[in-house]
């Protein structure tokens, strides 16, 4: 027997948390904050990393005004993922980069003709630039249990599903998809569109591991709210850590005698999303290495890889006795 929809309506009510909260409340309301990072100085490898990636989606767009509108299409999503990948971070923009860059080598090595991009295969590549199911993920957040455990392990394949792998196959199809060189004056252009990559690359490479803008500003926030001294100079200021050499105290927490009594945390936490597991990787060696030198050191920082691929959501983890303070989790 098929049971329609609107059969459903009469035995059947789903609650969103926001109707719970109007009728009864109980709920607490989420309320999204802008904060912007500004002030960067232009040589700021963000900022010039984003200005050689226009300048290169120009390039491609040129070259391919006259190819067909399927390879026009693949070329988009090529630029559109490593347009999201800078975003996110530097770190996974170069990886992406990388492949980018191998697939354009070996569309020279090759000398492909230019051909038309199936429609299945746009289908699939689609996925380079579709993004998380934001709806989704946040109904998943809101519904997470802080008692259940966190996956410290990473991203989950043990069904054969790694997204920063199929990721880095869809850009590399989608780069030969839109980088036909059998012809001289195709050789000549996709030349000049990989001097535009290795200027991208070397620039990232050097780059890829310093905290960037926005993690500076995420441990001036947790100076001033989780871990009193943290860092000096409040939300915003240009932070500089500790190096390993001139901490106060080591890693364990445990103050050396005559050593100034390493900063301490109070029972406040913070869950940080990313969208990508590269980039969710970079953040937390810098957070970790940020924090070092305080009480309990790098154990405040947890991480939870999401095991499902539709989507991916936050949840902490924590005990009674030793309360996560900082869970960090992808979404791509």
């Amino acid at each position: 027997m098929k049971v329609l929809k609107g059969q459903l309506d009469d035995v059947m009510v789903r609650r969103l948390k926001s109707d719970v909260r109007a009728l009864e409340g109980g709920f607490p309301k989420r309320t999204v904050v802008q904060i912007d990072v500004d002030g960067l100085p232009p040589d700021a490898p963000e900022l010039v990393l984003a200005g050689k990636l226009h300048a290169y989606r120009l390039e491609r767009e040129k070259r391919l005004a006259g190819e067909s509108r399927s390879q026009q299409a693949a070329g988009a999503l090529a630029v559109g993922g490593l347009q999201k990948r800078l975003l996110s971070s530097i770190e996974a923009f170069a990886k992406t980069l990388a492949v980018h860059r191998r697939g354009v080598l070996r569309a020279l090595e090759e000398a492909r003709e230019a051909g038309e991009v199936p429609a299945a295969m746009l289908a699939d590549l689609e996925a380079i630039t579709a993004g998380v199911d934001r709806d989704a993920a946040a109904s998943e957040a809101d519904d997470a249990d802080p008692g259940d455990a966190a996956d410290q392990n990473g991203p989950d394949t043990s069904r054969g599903h790694d997204p920063e792998r199929e990721l880095a196959e869809r850009m590399e199809a989608a780069t030969i998809a839109s980088s036909g060189a059998g012809e001289s004056g195709q050789r000549a252009a996709l030349q000049r569109e990989l001097a535009l990559i290795e200027e991208m690359q070397d620039l990232a490479d050097a780059s890829r591991y310093a905290p960037d803008p926005r993690i500076r500003r995420i441990v001036a926030w947790i100076g001033d709210h989780l871990c009193p001294g943290l860092a000096s100079g409040g939300s915003g200021a240009a932070l500089s850590w500790p190096s390993s050499s001139s901490r106060s105290a080591p890693a364990s927490g445990r103050s050396e005698p005559g050593a100034a009594s390493p900063p301490r945390w109070n029972d406040r936490r913070v869950i940080v999303f990313t969208e990508y597991e590269d980039t969710r990787r970079y953040l937390e060696r810098c957070l970790r290495e940020a924090i070092a030198h305080t009480a309990t050191g790098p154990a405040n920082v947890s991480r939870s890889s999401p095991a499902r691929p539709r989507h991916r959501s936050a949840r902490t983890s924590s005990t009674p006795s030793t309360p996560s303070r900082k869970t960090i989790r992808s979404a791509s």
